[in-house]
């Protein structure tokens, strides 16, 4: 190696690369070609202390993924060093992948001295895709080609979700027995795991134990089904009125979202008879009703079953009495109920 000259002094550098940490014993000699009128400074020998590579722990990370978010790993030494502290840090894929996931990162990191800790951030990726949870791991060694000495894991939670649905229903009660309200909760596409949503009932008109028996549970989407029920039990009409309504609620989803977070049942009296409909050639859409003696009934519309608003109105007489929306022909679609 060749010697640095500065006014008469040769300073020699040394690299050195030991397997163990301890009293390392260092020698250094020089010549010249010229006669050596003094041999006795040509030599020179010290001893080195290798330190250990130090101790360090990383925080493993659960982070929620959106684009643009730092995972921030936090790296803490075993005890400070009087001297700087270099490490080398890189991120490495598990069932997270960069670039897609998020941005893979590679270099070193210093401590200065007497300092423990340090922030590592790397940045996270969103495709949008409703997936599974997923993971990526960060490893620190004391160089690029050593053995790690210390590895955390980031697990990436994912913030994409299908979401949940419920649809109005409607049904004409027993009047010899109890009849099932049963309401069909939709999942919006198949999720990657199980998904769960707690439902329960909520009075309308019609009361709890008196009109309907209420509940309340949890309804379970197994990994691949999109579609579930509940049934809740009807009672026989206890009065006069021609329709009652109670309401099934949803809330508290898990690996879901509320889309449509809540129904409604209509009960129609027996006397309430719904018969024939159809399409008429100018447009017209109309069914007929038989109900309850000199009791006002109106045709309810909706175009998404949660929004009903009352288009046409007749007093019933116990004989069939038509009933018409005379804007049908304006909707590619649209259902119907009868109210009061």
């Amino acid at each position: 190696m060749k010697p640095l000259i500065d006014n008469g002094k040769s300073t020699v550098p040394v690299v050195s690369s030991v397997p163990n940490p301890g009293l390392i014993p260092l020698k250094a000699s020089i010549s010249k070609n010229e006669p050596d009128l003094d041999s006795s400074n040509n030599q020179i020998a010290l001893t080195e202390a290798i330190r250990p590579a130090p101790t360090v722990a990383v925080s493993n990370l659960t982070v929620y993924r959106q684009s643009g978010v730092s995972a921030t790993f936090d790296i803490v030494l075993g005890s400070p060093f009087d001297q700087p502290i270099s490490l080398y840090c890189y991120t490495t894929n598990g069932s997270a992948r960069a670039p897609g996931d998020y941005s893979s990162v590679s270099k070193p990191l210093t401590f200065p001295p007497g300092a423990i800790s340090a922030k590592f951030p790397v940045v996270i990726r969103d495709n949008g895709l409703v997936e599974s949870n997923i993971v990526f791991y960060l490893i620190v060694s004391v160089s690029p080609s050593a053995a790690p000495i210390a590895t955390a894991s980031c697990t990436l939670i994912n913030d994409n979700y299908y979401s949940f649905s419920v649809a109005n229903i409607s049904l004409t009660a027993d009047p010899n027995g109890m009849t099932d309200a049963v309401f069909y909760v939709k999942l919006s596409g198949s999720n990657y795991t199980t998904a769960t949503v707690d439902y329960f009932t909520r009075d309308g008109n019609a009361v709890s134990g008196i009109d309907y028996l209420g509940k309340a549970g949890t309804i379970v989407f197994p990994t691949g089904v999109i579609t579930g029920s509940v049934s809740i039990p009807v009672y026989p009409f206890a009065d006069s009125v021609p329709v009652k309504s109670f309401y099934l609620d949803l809330a508290n989803p898990v690996n879901a979202v509320l889309g449509v977070p809540g129904a409604t049942a209509s009960i129609l009296r027996p006397n309430l008879i719904i018969g024939s409909s159809q399409l008429l050639l100018d447009g017209l859409f109309y069914l007929t009703v038989n109900g309850a003696l000199v009791q006002n009934y109106f045709l309810f519309a909706s175009t998404n079953l949660v929004d009903w608003s009352p288009i046409s109105n007749l007093v019933a007489a116990n004989q069939p009495a038509p009933v018409f929306d005379p804007g049908a022909s304006n909707y590619p679609s649209r259902f119907y109920r009868i109210g009061h």
